[in-house]
């Protein structure tokens, strides 16, 4: 009988003992995570309480991640107030991303051509889809004057990367302009006829070539271009 008494007793004290195995190595983790100086934070959870116990792996059911939960954003009971979202543990409102961007579930995107939130926020575009002032739009549906090029609607008239056709680069300081890349000088001793001019020579003015200063002065002369 006394044996079985001590086995009782022992039974009851295990049973009372915090288990800190498991937890205590989550907190440590959990800690790191979402403290700069996690030392306080894991030193109390040697000793089942403070932040990890609050609202972290240690509490019943599990915690918050303090660097995203709005209601739990950079301290335990912390709550981002008017629909705020929660990055890098500080409370964001709508109004704290940059210009043309929206917050969208803590995340600051253009919501005229993020085609994850096209127009507002959570709006996906279906596969192949782009997203144009705000709208998703199919391979034709691109607004007047834009082509489709590689999943974005571009201007082929003035695109650089996308000049006269989808993936024609233009030179390093180069523009574009009329779907034609143009170098912005010549070098010395020649002149630029640029494009735009009609005429026998309008082939030369369309591809903006460099002529030297005599054929220029010539060209000017015979057929009225205006090369400079």
């Amino acid at each position: 009988m006394k044996g079985l008494l001590i086995l009782a007793s022992l039974a009851v004290a295990v049973t009372a003992a915090p288990q800190s195995g498991n937890s205590n190595s989550d907190c440590a983790q959990w800690c790191a995570a979402n403290f700069p100086q996690p030392g306080s934070c894991t030193s109390q959870a040697t000793q089942n309480k403070g932040p990890c116990y609050d609202c972290g792996p240690g509490k019943s059911p599990p915690g918050a991640n303090l660097m995203t939960d709005p209601k739990n954003c950079g301290a335990c009971g912390n709550p981002c107030t008017g629909g705020g979202s929660c990055v890098a543990g500080k409370c964001q409102t709508q109004n704290q991303c940059s210009d043309g961007q929206n917050n969208c579930a803590g995340q600051c995107v253009n919501t005229m051509t993020d085609v994850n939130n096209c127009g507002t926020c959570g709006t996906k575009c279906s596969n192949g889809q782009t997203c144009s002032n705000g709208k998703c739009q199919t391979q034709n549906q691109c607004s007047g004057g834009q082509n489709n090029c590689a999943g974005q609607c571009v201007n082929t008239m003035t695109d650089v990367n996308n000049c006269g056709t989808c993936g024609t680069k233009c030179d390093t300081g180069a523009t574009c302009s009329n779907g034609w890349c143009q170098t912005p000088t010549c070098t010395d001793g020649k002149t630029k006829c640029p494009t735009g001019h009609p005429g026998p020579l309008s082939l030369i003015n369309v591809f903006d070539l460099c002529v030297r200063d005599l054929v220029a002065m010539l060209l000017n002369l015979a057929f009225e271009t205006t090369c400079w």
